[in-house]
C-alpha cells in the first residue's frame, strides 16, 4: 500500500511495483487509506508512507493504522526528513527512504522492510 499526497509518486510507484509482480493499492488521501486498510489489512505486507501530507500527516495516519493492526510494517518515504527520524518512533516504522529515490533503491528498502519482524 502506498500513501502519498503526490499523485505522480503514487502513479509511478504503483505502475513500477505492479510491473515487477507486487500487488499495490495507492492513496493520495491518508484518511481514505486508513478506512480501506481497516477492511483489507490482512492482505497488506508493507505500507510506503509519506510523512509530510496536508490534513493528516504520515505519523497520524500510521498511528491510526497501528490501532487497527499493531503488526503493520511501514517504510517511510519523504522528501524532507527534518526531525521525522527523531520525532517519529512508532513501532510500525521499519525503514526510511528519501525522495527522490530510484526504483532499485525503493525495491531494496521494501525487501529490507519485509525482512523485519512484524
Amino acid at each position: 500500500m502506498i500513501v502519498d499526497d503526490e499523485l505522480m509518486i503514487c502513479t509511478f510507484v504503483n505502475k513500477y511495483l505492479t510491473s515487477i509482480g507486487y500487488s499495490v493499492t495507492a492513496f493520495t488521501d491518508p484518511g481514505k487509506a486508513v478506512e480501506w486498510y481497516r477492511s483489507s489489512f490482512r492482505t497488506i505486507d508493507c505500507i510506503i508512507m509519506d510523512m509530510n501530507m496536508p490534513d493528516m500527516d504520515g505519523e497520524a495516519c500510521l498511528e491510526a493504522i497501528l490501532a487497527i493492526n499493531p503488526k503493520a510494517r511501514a517504510l517511510i518515504s519523504t522528501g524532507f526528513m527534518g526531525d521525522s527520524g527523531k520525532r517519529v518512533k512508532l513501532p510500525g516504522i521499519k525503514g526510511y527512504i528519501s525522495k527522490p529515490f530510484s526504483f532499485g533503491t525503493l525495491v531494496t528498502a521494501i525487501n529490507q522492510t519485509m525482512k523485519t519482524e512484524a
